[in-house]
């Protein structure tokens, strides 16, 4: 499995993580937990069904769900998670299928889409706009009520 993960994250350098956690509490990764820069006690005590993006995929069985950006614990970047739930025949719940969108990486890439456009780039994922800014920059700021207006508006 974890062979198939490291091909797929090959081809797609915009994701960093692949990621299976079962309702039993197992969890599969593309590298070892030790490896993500995480205090022993968290790694050793780790259960994924804990995390806002395994209760989400439950709640909204079928549905991809992404989670607000965030900080990579190491520092480094920003991530967002996209994730869906899996079901047995029955439609009782196995697990949860997810990725983490390494953000800098997915700019990257949409800027390299639109390439020959002037301007910056803007995401917006529930409550935060990334803004990708003309000399590479990424800014990641709180959607203001005024700003919802303008969209609205506009």
């Amino acid at each position: 499995m974890i062979d198939l993960f490291n091909r797929f994250l090959e081809a797609k350098p915009q994701v960093d993580y692949l990621f299976v956690a079962r309702e039993n509490g197992s969890f599969v990764m593309n590298v070892p937990l030790q490896s993500l820069d995480a205090p022993v006690d968290e790694l050793f005590n780790f259960d994924p069904r804990e995390r806002p993006w395994y209760q989400d995929a439950s709640v909204n069985r079928g549905e991809l769900i992404l989670t607000d950006p965030y900080v990579a614990p190491a520092g480094y970047t920003f991530f967002l998670t996209a994730a869906s739930s899996f079901e047995d025949e029955n439609g009782d719940l196995l697990g949860v299928l997810g990725i983490d969108l390494n953000i800098v990486e997915l700019t990257k890439y949409l800027i390299n889409v639109r390439k020959d456009e002037p301007g910056t780039l803007s995401l917006i994922q529930n409550e935060t706009m990334i803004t990708v800014l003309p000399e590479g920059e990424i800014e990641l700021n709180p959607l203001t009520e005024d700003f919802e207006n303008k969209l609205i508006l506009s």
